[in-house]
């Protein structure tokens, strides 16, 4: 199991998820299946390519590559 921690720009920890071959792709997945609200969330460097965003609350999050 790989635990990955989505954290907001202030260090805050926003949502965690612990699967088999975890990825930040999924855990962010995840938190949007679960109507967690990621705003200000640092994703900054985060392989997204292809993830379901959709209904995402991302405000003010630190997208950048």
């Amino acid at each position: 199991m790989q635990k990955i921690e989505i954290k907001s720009v202030s260090q805050e920890i926003l949502f965690t998820y612990e699967t088999e071959e975890n990825s930040i792709k999924k855990t962010v997945e995840e938190a949007i299946r679960r109507e967690v609200c990621l705003d200000r969330a640092s994703l900054i460097g985060a392989s997204l390519r292809g993830a379901s965003l959709d209904n995402a609350s991302l405000r003010g999050a630190s997208l950048d590559n």
